[in-house]
Parts: C-alpha cells; structure tokens; sequence
C-alpha cells in the first residue's frame, strides 16, 4: 500500500470513529436524562409517601393519645388506692398500738 491509500484508510477510520463516538454521545446524552427524569420521578413518589405516612401517623397518635391516657390514668388510680389503703392499715395499727384494740 501506497502512502496515499494509507491515508484515505486511516481518514476512513477517522470518520467513522467520529460518527460512531457521536452516536455514543447521543446515546450518553439520552440515558442522563432517563436517568434524571428516573430520580425525578422517585422523588416524588417519595415525597408522597412521606406525605402519606406523616397523615398516617398522625391519625395514630390522635388514636392512641386517648387510649394511653386512660391507661395510665387506671394505673395511677391503681397506685394511689393501693397507697392510701396501705396508709389506712398503718393508721389502724398505730391506733391500736396507743389505745389498744377495741
């Protein structure tokens, strides 16, 4: 092969490695944006999720509040009863241990 049939091989070569890394470029180009329109997408989905689950909770804390309450509550009921009813012993033996039992 002569120099100038090298020449047109190797400028060939060049023009088709062009158009084959500018289709690479295109095809890049069109997965970039499928990817940011991909996570755009999920972001929002997300963001409606978030909402969601915020409004679900939400509606479960206004439910349960109450219930909580009324339990505790019955507990510290519980507490005070057994409390003074222990006090009503203690008072009852240390009556009857000053003026005796009746």
């Amino acid at each position: 092969m002569k120099v100038a049939e090298l020449k047109q091989v190797v400028d060939a070569n060049a023009v088709e490695m062009r158009e084959g890394f500018a289709k690479v470029e295109v095809e890049i180009s069109d997965l970039r944006k499928e990817v940011r329109d991909g996570f755009a997408i999920l972001r929002t989905e997300i963001r409606e999720s978030e909402e969601r689950t915020r409004h679900y909770m939400g509606v479960l804390i206004d439910d349960m509040v109450p219930k909580v309450i009324a339990v505790v509550d019955a507990y510290i009921e519980q507490k005070i009863d057994l409390k003074i009813a222990k006090a009503e012993v203690r008072l009852e033996q240390k009556f009857e241990r000053k003026f005796g039992k009746r």
